[in-house]
């Protein structure tokens, strides 16, 4: 018979553990590890990871322990479009906020005393920690959701470029300080987390980060020159710098704070709130309120227009018919927290149950107005005095303003509580954003009805108002499942969508409608469920997330897929996942499946392109990190080792098995007669030993000796089959016996059919 031939030139197909080995695809494979296949055509092997840089000693919790996010401004406070990533340690609380992350990594500070990187303390106890972020309007929100650390902060971090008003500058009594952050004073009450500092020794843009007890407070860096003790120091002005704080939506205190008629405003303590001064108008007829006493009450003012509860003020006024106010005079002293960028004043009938009115608008840069729907104009813009200012003109109120603080928030300002970082202990377990609103879930947090009582509630969902994504009413909030015996552990979202996992159930919510009422779970899924935030990825084809059973993907146009259908779940590697992590390499659209986080485990690629699966031996360190990706690169943390995937051809171990070809007819002996392989090499190749399996053997039948060029630069090999002998079937396995590094372009197998019976010869 003449010479006929097999040739094996596309790999795309990937692995195929699924299916019999003789029925899997042409171009697919029942072995692949160290190699990739996404360019069609080519299979070669790739090195998977690299190390970026190395950081000094710290403690990671599996799967945690990075975020990346974007600024307009770099750490120096430039404006620069930039990339940051917040690196924990669970060990000590300490976060380090890090410049260009895919190149390099600074040491990290190691005492959480105003080191290069440092950024927050998340708290006193991190046993265990569980650390969760999110990046919206410009700022960084963290907490650490390990239950029962009572000690932990949630935390706010964002660069504030605001005037704040006037500065105040005393001496801080004996203060004394030594190149160090931490200063003692006697003016507890003039000093507030968040106030600009300047004075001898005090380093550029430096704040006051937080007010220890009542004689010391700690600056945001380092002070310099040495022993200071004595001295006048400024604190107030405008900032322009990056802020931490801990993540509360405070109210005012009303030390200082009243509601005069005295014809001049007074000033309330620095800080503390607003001090107005009311003239009533009695001689003119044209007041629109109603003849009644009235109460006041204030707010702050948070960045993103998020809005404190209310403090009333102790003192009321009492209008006759046709009154109105006129001459309406707000005095404050500052500093204040540069989070806050002014306040509200609020009126009702006094002892009643109606809705607080605004009454005056509070902006620290561009005056006070009477509604919302009013312009700041320039004769109620701020007259300024050291620390304190007032509005020049006095305001004239003839009538209530149709706003109120619910019309204003879309909240009621008796729902109690606003922020996890109201108190120490407060938590979720993770978060997403999602139509312009903040989605947490398995809190710690106050109930709806309980005043200050505070439950763990593992099946709540909360969310914000929309655009203020800090706060939470504890009586917004979403319960799905509850009492199923599982908890949610991870939000992620979608377009419009909120993919809500608990431990085996998927929830699909759909939240288009800016009415929360308008919301409704759209689908239910069970035994697709998630241990862990970083078990998902989100990428341009959807939501991407593995477990135990498999590795899945959801998207609104195509809605679930199991992306490992061709993977056996009862073998290898599939029965590695146990604690997988998934990260996402854009530039060649790749899933990334860590199998067993920090325990030396494989690493599953996913190709959206092909749809095929490759496998790598590659991810080593023991904690790992959670993967973070920005449009060009893959980041991971392995021990203290940044690494960043590789996907491009490197030198190291690989192997790659083929299926069964039965040569279109399995029923009739071939005599393989030789394999010629097609291949490239950058440099001096090792041997490759050729391993094959006759008539569907799952042992190996024979090698081929001296079966693989040596020579330099590749070409073609032409490999002596003849120990083959006859066969029906024929498997073929190429691995090198050494590191190297190769990419093969076609496989041709020669052979002869035999017309025969057959024989014993078959069967070896």
């Amino acid at each position: 018979m003449p010479k006929q031939y097999l040739q094996i030139s596309r790999f795309e197909g990937g692995l195929n553990t699924k299916f019999d080995p003789r029925d899997v695809g042409d171009n697919e494979l029942t072995e692949i590890s160290g190699m990739q296949v996404y360019k069609t055509g080519r299979i070669f092997n790739g090195t998977a990871k690299a190390t970026v840089t190395s950081r000094a000693s710290g403690s990671l919790t599996s799967g945690k322990g990075l975020f990346l996010f974007k600024s307009d401004n770099d750490l120096s406070n430039a404006a620069k479009s930039i990339e940051l990533l917040a690196v924990s340690d669970v060990a000590t609380g300490y976060v380090d906020i890090i410049e260009d992350p895919f190149n390099t990594i600074s040491a990290r500070d190691t005492t959480g005393n105003a080191g290069t990187n440092f950024a927050f303390d998340l708290g006193d106890n991190h046993a265990g920690g569980e650390q969760n972020y999110y990046y919206v309007d410009g700022a960084l929100r963290a907490c650490d959701a390990e239950t029962g650390q009572t000690g932990n902060h949630a935390y706010w971090y964002g660069h504030v470029d605001r005037a704040t008003g006037g500065a105040t500058s005393f001496q801080v009594g004996g203060g004394a300080y030594n190149d160090d952050p931490t200063i003692t004073h006697t003016a507890s009450s003039d000093i507030y987390v968040g106030a600009l500092v300047s004075g001898s020794g005090i380093p550029t843009a430096a704040y006051v980060a937080s007010v220890t007890d009542t004689t010391h407070f700690e600056l945001s860096a380092s002070t310099t020159g040495g022993s200071k003790s004595g001295q006048t120091l400024t604190f107030g002005g405008a900032v322009d710098t990056w802020i931490s704080a801990i993540n509360n939506l405070a109210a005012p205190t009303l030390s200082g704070c009243n509601i005069t008629e005295n014809g001049s405003v007074a000033y309330a303590t620095a800080g503390n709130g607003f001090d107005v001064d009311v003239t009533r108008e009695e001689t003119d007829d044209d007041g629109l309120w109603e003849a009644t006493t009235y109460e006041f009450a204030q707010s702050f003012v948070y960045e993103g227009d998020q809005e404190s509860l209310l403090t009333v003020y102790a003192e009321s006024v009492a209008l006759s018919t046709n009154n109105y106010f006129t001459n309406v005079l707000v005095g404050v002293t500052t500093p204040f927290s540069p989070r806050i960028k002014g306040g509200r004043v609020y009126i009702r009938k006094k002892d009643s149950n109606d809705l607080w009115t605004l009454f005056l608008d509070i902006d620290f840069e561009r005056g006070v107005r009477k509604d919302m729907g009013a312009t700041f104009e320039a004769a109620n813009a701020w007259t300024v005095s050291a620390n304190t200012s007032k509005n020049t003109s006095g305001l004239e109120i003839k009538g209530p303003s149709i706003d109120t603080y619910e019309s204003i928030n879309g909240f009621s300002p008796d729902v109690g509580h606003l922020s996890f970082g109201e108190a120490v202990g407060l938590f979720y377990k993770d978060v997403t954003v999602c139509s312009m609103r903040t989605f947490v879930t398995h809190v710690n947090y106050y109930t709806p009805t309980g005043g200050a009582q505070t439950k763990l509630m593992p099946d709540r969902i909360l969310y914000t108002p929309i655009g203020k994504y800090d706060t939470f009413p504890p009586n917004q909030f979403i319960d799905i499942g509850i009492n199923d015996g599982e908890n949610f552990t991870a939000l992620e979202s979608f377009g419009t969508k909120i993919l809500a996992f608990k431990e085996s159930t998927l929830y699909i919510i759909d939240v288009t409608s800016p009415d929360d009422t308008g919301w409704f779970l759209e689908s239910t899924h069970n035994g697709i469920g998630v241990d862990k935030p970083s078990a998902i990825v989100k990428t341009e084809f959807g939501i991407c997330w593995a477990r135990k059973t498999g590795i899945y993907a959801w998207s609104p146009s195509q809605g679930l897929v199991e992306l490992s259908a061709k993977l056996d779940k009862s073998a290898a590697p599939m029965t590695g996942l146990t604690n997988p992590v998934v990260g996402y390499y854009p530039p060649d659209s790749q899933l990334l499946v860590i199998q067993n986080c920090g325990a030396g485990s494989d690493m599953l690629i996913y190709d959206f392109p092909t749809k095929s699966f490759t496998e790598f031996s590659s991810y080593t360190g023991d904690p790992a990190s959670n993967m973070q990706n920005n449009a060009d690169e893959c980041i991971w943390l392995e021990d203290n080792d940044v690494k960043k995937y590789s996907p491009a051809q490197g030198t190291g171990s690989w192997n790659f098995t083929t299926k069964d070809f039965d040569f279109g007819n399995p029923a009739i002996l071939k005599r393989i007669k030789k394999i010629i392989v097609s291949y490239s090499t950058a440099a001096s190749g090792v041997n490759v030993v050729t391993t094959y399996y006759k008539n569907g053997k799952t042992t190996a039948s024979g090698t081929l000796t001296n079966s693989w060029a040596t020579a330099a630069l590749g070409g073609v090999v032409n490999i002596d089959a003849s120990d083959i002998g006859t066969c029906n079937t024929l498997k073929l396995k190429f691995a090198p016996a050494g590191s190297s590094s190769y990419t093969i372009n076609d496989i041709t197998v020669i052979y002869r059919t035999r017309i025969k019976a057959p024989s014993t010869e078959a069967n070896n």
